[in-house]
This record gives structure tokens, C-alpha cells and sequence, in this order.
């Protein structure tokens, strides 16, 4: 932000659970979805999408390899 570059938030936190979910080869977000690494991941993907004008609502179970909340817990 200080070199004026655009930065993305919520900035998401580092984690033992994003290791242990590179282990069970699982993305954290199904691994753990209530963890706040999880959360902070659904919470940058609203943004991305708020600022593409585009709905985060789920039209489809899976759209561009990025999974929505409901559709990463039915996992």
C-alpha cells in the first residue's frame, strides 16, 4: 500500500491449519471452513467479487475452480 500498489482486504492470516490442510491435500476452506483463515478467504472472495460488479451468490457448484461457502461445506 505504501508504494501505492492496490491491495486487497481482509489480508488473510497465517495458519498451522493451512499446512495441515496442504497435508490431507484439501483446501483449508473445506478442510476447516469455521477456522478464521477460512473465513478470511470467503471474506476476500465477496470483495474480489463486489468489485468485479459480479454476485457472490451460487449460480453453479463450481465456477472458474473458486468454490462459494455453501458449496465448499457440502464438500
Amino acid at each position: 500500500q505504501k508504494l501505492g500498489y492496490a491491495v486487497l482486504e481482509p489480508f488473510i492470516p497465517s495458519s498451522v491449519k493451512i499446512r495441515e490442510s496442504h497435508s490431507d491435500s484439501c483446501p483449508v476452506v473445506c478442510h476447516s471452513p469455521d477456522h478464521s483463515v477460512s473465513q478470511a478467504f470467503f471474506s476476500l472472495f465477496q470483495s474480489i467479487e463486489a468489485l468485479s460488479g459480479r454476485s457472490s451468490q451460487p449460480q453453479q457448484k463450481k465456477r472458474s475452480g473458486v468454490l462459494s461457502k455453501e458449496h465448499a461445506l457440502e464438500r
